[in-house]
């Protein structure tokens, strides 16, 4: 019976002491204080002529969202940066869209708070399109076309062949050097990649 009471009583101990210490912050955090700058992603793969949401908010010590502007500037102009039109009132920070104009690598400047933060950002290619004559003599070279497209199927500029490798999948009947020149080298069927 005695062994009953103190199993009740050191229960009901145990139950207030976890309550009390419910209440208590584990560390002192200011709620409305910015400790670091948020941005999702951050770092961007994007098509040549689509477009990205990015998220840029301040955040306390918690990892909680506060109040304060957030500005953001493209690098150069490989990319376009624009506010995110569709943003809600109660969404914290600003949103902004990233298009990809021109291929390869750029980025974005995002700033608030007193924190500054960069999101790389790499456009390529949508597709890549080649364009080889599909009948060659034997010890013919041509020049493989290839062209680079963006999500829209327009051309893509900014690459170059020198960003591309061409490979044949039979060299016995056809080889491919770096610059895309095919040469036939004997009867039969062979892809180019």
């Amino acid at each position: 019976m005695m062994n009953a009471r103190l199993n009740k009583a050191l229960f009901t101990l145990l139950a207030v002491v976890a309550a009390g210490a419910c209440d208590d912050a584990p560390v002192e955090v200011a709620p409305d204080d910015a400790d670091r700058l948020v941005v999702n992603p951050s770092f961007v793969v994007i098509e040549a002529g689509e477009t990205r949401l990015v998220q840029a908010y301040l955040a306390n010590a918690l990892g909680n969202p506060v109040t304060g502007d957030v500005d953001f500037e493209a690098c150069d102009a490989r990319i376009t940066v624009e506010a995110d039109e569709n943003q809600t009132e109660i969404e914290p920070g600003n949103n902004f869209t990233i298009s990809g104009n021109t291929l390869g690598e750029s980025c974005v400047n995002v700033s608030g708070g007193g924190f500054d933060r960069t999101i790389v950002v790499r456009v390529v290619p949508a597709e890549l399109e080649l364009t080889v004559a599909d009948t060659l003599l034997s010890g013919e070279t041509v020049t493989a076309e290839l062209l680079f497209l963006d999500a829209s199927g327009g051309t893509a500029t900014g690459f170059d062949l020198g960003e591309v490798s061409f490979e044949s999948l039979d060299t016995l009947i056809a080889v491919v050097d770096a610059d895309g020149n095919v040469t036939a080298k004997a009867p039969g069927d062979v892809e180019i990649v």
